[in-house]
Parts: structure tokens; C-alpha cells; sequence
């Protein structure tokens, strides 16, 4: 796709800032037991390609990866994370960003989340999906500072909802993950998941994309959250989604996050 970067050098330049995007957006899997999505690739495409817009704005460069359906296999995802791991420094961030559904597989007294990738087992999904533990090492591994967005609960047959009200499911990989152990003095990342626990995650035609993503564009490409700067803050784009999803769904669903550190500028309208 045109909007994929060709793998470029490491980041040489002390004084240069380069935003890493990692998108997965899945409508379709392999295993015909588990219920296709239909916005999830769109949330996907959408939400990384706004990041395109500050190269020359808040960074000197942007570098996107997009994996969509049958391209979003654990293996390609796991080699994207390795890449980014390789090339980012100190100075970049890394904005990673799951849509699509997850499973809870509990093994003995042990419940593992995992992202469900497109040729995932349901019956064996800690061996055949993108497993939490993956991407805590991902944190430990990489120097630079990342942001999580997750739009991937525990899914069920329903229609339009992605989550079934497990408490485990968003509520403990979001724990598992700002408890992860960091490289050097990297930042903690910085997590915001689509609903709490005991919530579901919805999409609807009349939005064109999930709640969560409609919600993070308006923020952003919208410039719904920007001060008088034409800048929008962490602080004030968390407090946009979160208000903005409970609009959109009459407070069905609830936006939770995860941030350990002070607040910074995240996107610049203008």
C-alpha cells in the first residue's frame, strides 16, 4: 500500500524525533468460529494514516506499518514490533494500535490475554495468537517511549460488539502491560484501551468506525481536543475520548488508561 514506508535507516541524528506506527485491523479470520468485524480495518487504516500529517510537525519523520486481515499474522506482527525494537532511539515514540477481537485463555490458575491474529486457533490461542507477554517484552526491549491504543476485547457472537464484559480482559492486560519492566530510563508506556472490564467495545455503521477510533480521530485529525495552540495534549485527548465514547454510546462504554509520567504534546492540528 502506498502509505507503507520502505524500511529505512537507523535513527543517526541525536537531535531528531521519528514517530513509529504499528496499525493491525482485523475483519477476517481464517477460523470460521470466530465472528468476522466489520470496522476494525477500517479503525485500523484510519487511525494510523493521521499520523502521516506530522511529519515536519511534531517529528522529523513518520514510519507506518499497517497489517490488515489475512497480512496480520502473529509472525508478521511479531517481525514489525522487532523492527521497530531495532531501529527506534531515545528520542521517538511509538504509537502501536490493535483493532479486532482477543481472546482470555486461561490455562490452569492462569489467564493469558491474547490478540487475536488472523490464522489464531480459538481452541489453542496461547500457541497460534499474539500472546500480552509478546508485547511486554516489546516495552522491556525498546528505548523509546510508547503509546498503546487497544480496541480488542474478549469478543463473542454478538453483532456490532466487540467485548463480552470480562473484567479480565482489558482490565488486566492494561495492568500487565504498565507493570512491564522498561529499557534504561525509558518512559512507561502510555495505554488506552477501548473499554473498561465490565464494558463492550462498539462499532456502527452510522460512525463509520468503532466508537473508541471515531472518537481518537475526531480528538486529533478534528482537532476536537486541541488548546488555543492548535496542539492536542495526552491529558486532553484522554479526557476527549473518554467523554466522547460515553456520548456515543449512552454510556455503554467507558475508555480506560494507563499512563505513568507527566503530560506532553501529542498531535499538532495547525
Amino acid at each position: 500500500p502506498p502509505n507503507q514506508n520502505p524500511t529505512p535507516p537507523a535513527n543517526n541524528s541525536a537531535d531528531s524525533k521519528i514517530l513509529y506506527v504499528l496499525a493491525v485491523g482485523i475483519n477476517k479470520y481464517k477460523s470460521t468460529n470466530i465472528t468476522p468485524l466489520k470496522f476494525a480495518v477500517k479503525d485500523a487504516t484510519d487511525f494510523s494514516n493521521i499520523w502521516l500529517s506530522q511529519k515536519n510537525k511534531l517529528y522529523d519523520d513518520v514510519r507506518l506499518r499497517l497489517l490488515t486481515d489475512e497480512d496480520a499474522t502473529r509472525d508478521r506482527v511479531q517481525d514489525e514490533l522487532d523492527r521497530i525494537t531495532r531501529l527506534a532511539d531515545a528520542n521517538d515514540r511509538v504509537v502501536l494500535f490493535f483493532a479486532g477481537h482477543g481472546i482470555n485463555d486461561k490455562i490452569n490458575n492462569t489467564t493469558r490475554y491474547v490478540i487475536v491474529t488472523h490464522e489464531t486457533d480459538p481452541d489453542r490461542p496461547s500457541s497460534t495468537g499474539f500472546e500480552q507477554a509478546k508485547l511486554r517484552e516489546f516495552i522491556a526491549a525498546t528505548k523509546a517511549q510508547t503509546m498503546i491504543f487497544l480496541d480488542t476485547c474478549n469478543a463473542g457472537a454478538i453483532s456490532d460488539v466487540r467485548g463480552d464484559g470480562s473484567i479480565s480482559t482489558t482490565d488486566t492486560i492494561r495492568g500487565n502491560l504498565a507493570s512491564a519492566p522498561v529499557a534504561g530510563a525509558t518512559p512507561k508506556p502510555l495505554i488506552l484501551s477501548a473499554t473498561t472490564g465490565n464494558n463492550f467495545a462498539f462499532e456502527n455503521a452510522a460512525w463509520g468506525n468503532g466508537a473508541f477510533t471515531k472518537a481518537m480521530i475526531e480528538a486529533l485529525q478534528d482537532g476536537k481536543a486541541a488548546n488555543s495552540r492548535g496542539v492536542v495534549t495526552w491529558l486532553r485527548f484522554v479526557d476527549y475520548v473518554g467523554e466522547r465514547v460515553a456520548e456515543l454510546t449512552s454510556g455503554k462504554q467507558v475508555p480506560a488508561f494507563e499512563q505513568t509520567g507527566t503530560n506532553f504534546d501529542l498531535f499538532q492540528t495547525k
